[in-house]
């Protein structure tokens, strides 16, 4: 009975690292270690290269602002998201910088991700970047400034 008394007090912790925005793959994972039948105290601890490069940033950063709402989740930053960061003040200090499909940030799928979080295709980022910059500034906000360790 002691015992159990202590183990109800203690947290469970599920670690994943670089998801690249794949929520399917990161749902079935967490499924397979029994994260959502888990009723005691639990935290997903999230090791970075959150957003960026998969199909699915949008879903993905819908399910994270979800466990930080509940405080379910610790997002530790990594190499991904200051890629997507720097993208940002790439496209604020020379916009038509990484319009060029030879660009860094197109070639290594960090716009194709930020496009899926502002829900923009790159026809209406070439047509308004700074507008695109503003809602991924927006978007970024509430993932990466607001709850990442460094």
């Amino acid at each position: 009975m002691q015992c159990r008394f202590f183990r109800e007090k203690w947290m469970k912790y599920f670690v994943v690292s670089d998801i690249h925005a794949h929520y399917d793959e990161l749902i079935q994972a967490l499924k397979d270690a029994g994260w959502f039948e888990y009723k005691g105290k639990k935290k997903l601890i999230i090791c970075g290269d959150v957003m960026d490069r998969g199909p699915t940033a949008k879903q993905l950063q819908e399910f994270i602002l979800e466990l930080m709402d509940q405080d379910l989740v610790i997002l530790v930053k990594g190499n991904h998201e200051t890629l997507m960061m720097n993208m940002l003040d790439d496209i604020c200090r020379d916009p038509k910088d990484i319009i060029s499909d030879w660009s860094h940030h197109w070639s290594n799928g960090t716009l194709n991700s930020a496009l899926q979080l502002v829900d923009m295709t790159y026809e209406e980022y070439k047509q308004a970047p700074m507008a695109f910059a503003s809602k991924l500034a927006d978007a970024l906000r509430l993932i990466i400034s607001r709850r990442f360790l460094l």
